[in-house]
Protein backbone atom coordinates (compact mmCIF):
# COMPACT_ATOMS: atom_id res chain seq x y z
CA UNK A 1 0.00 0.00 0.00
CA UNK A 2 1.23 3.91 -0.43
CA UNK A 3 2.28 5.93 2.14
CA UNK A 4 1.20 9.22 2.06
CA UNK A 5 3.25 11.93 0.38
CA UNK A 6 5.89 13.70 1.72
CA UNK A 7 5.67 16.94 0.03
CA UNK A 8 9.18 18.42 0.72
CA UNK A 9 10.66 15.08 -0.06
CA UNK A 10 8.71 13.51 -3.36
CA UNK A 11 7.46 16.55 -5.05
CA UNK A 12 10.35 18.13 -7.62
CA UNK A 13 10.41 19.82 -10.81
CA UNK A 14 11.14 18.13 -13.97
CA UNK A 15 14.11 19.90 -14.31
CA UNK A 16 15.46 18.21 -11.07
CA UNK A 17 14.11 14.77 -11.95
CA UNK A 18 15.96 15.01 -15.51
CA UNK A 19 19.16 15.27 -13.37
CA UNK A 20 18.38 12.67 -10.71
CA UNK A 21 16.25 10.12 -12.31
CA UNK A 22 17.82 6.91 -11.31
CA UNK A 23 18.34 8.11 -7.49
CA UNK A 24 14.41 9.43 -7.57
CA UNK A 25 13.52 6.08 -8.92
CA UNK A 26 15.73 4.53 -6.09
CA UNK A 27 13.67 6.80 -3.63
CA UNK A 28 10.04 5.38 -5.14
CA UNK A 29 10.87 1.88 -4.97
CA UNK A 30 12.37 2.24 -1.23
CA UNK A 31 9.83 3.99 -0.06
CA UNK A 32 6.81 2.97 -2.03
CA UNK A 33 5.70 7.03 -1.97
CA UNK A 34 4.91 8.78 -5.28
CA UNK A 35 6.57 11.17 -6.59
CA UNK A 36 4.92 13.71 -7.92
CA UNK A 37 6.87 15.82 -10.80
CA UNK A 38 6.16 19.27 -11.38
CA UNK A 39 6.25 21.68 -14.52
CA UNK A 40 5.85 25.27 -14.37
CA UNK A 41 5.14 24.97 -11.19
CA UNK A 42 2.46 22.52 -11.30
CA UNK A 43 1.79 19.16 -10.51
CA UNK A 44 2.37 17.06 -13.96
CA UNK A 45 2.72 13.38 -13.93
CA UNK A 46 3.50 11.00 -11.03
CA UNK A 47 6.06 8.26 -10.49
CA UNK A 48 4.88 5.07 -8.91
CA UNK A 49 6.99 2.07 -7.69
CA UNK A 50 6.03 -0.89 -10.13
CA UNK A 51 4.52 -2.86 -7.56
CA UNK A 52 2.03 -0.47 -6.35
CA UNK A 53 1.17 0.29 -9.93
CA UNK A 54 0.49 -3.67 -10.47
CA UNK A 55 -1.56 -3.64 -7.51
CA UNK A 56 -3.96 -0.43 -8.35
CA UNK A 57 -4.23 -2.08 -12.13
CA UNK A 58 -5.03 -4.97 -10.41
CA UNK A 59 -7.60 -3.39 -7.95
CA UNK A 60 -8.80 -0.99 -10.96
CA UNK A 61 -9.78 -4.48 -13.30
CA UNK A 62 -11.34 -6.13 -10.39
CA UNK A 63 -14.03 -3.27 -9.52
CA UNK A 64 -14.26 -2.85 -13.19
CA UNK A 65 -15.23 -6.46 -13.91
CA UNK A 66 -18.29 -5.89 -10.37
CA UNK A 67 -19.14 -2.82 -12.30
CA UNK A 68 -19.93 -4.55 -15.21
CA UNK A 69 -21.52 -7.52 -13.57
CA UNK A 70 -24.01 -4.72 -12.09
CA UNK A 71 -24.61 -3.81 -15.22
CA UNK A 72 -26.27 -6.79 -16.94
Amino acid sequence: MTKGTMFAEDVHPVSEFRSKAAGFITQVHNTKRPLVITQNGKSAAVLLDVTIYDSMVEKWSYFRTLKLGQNK
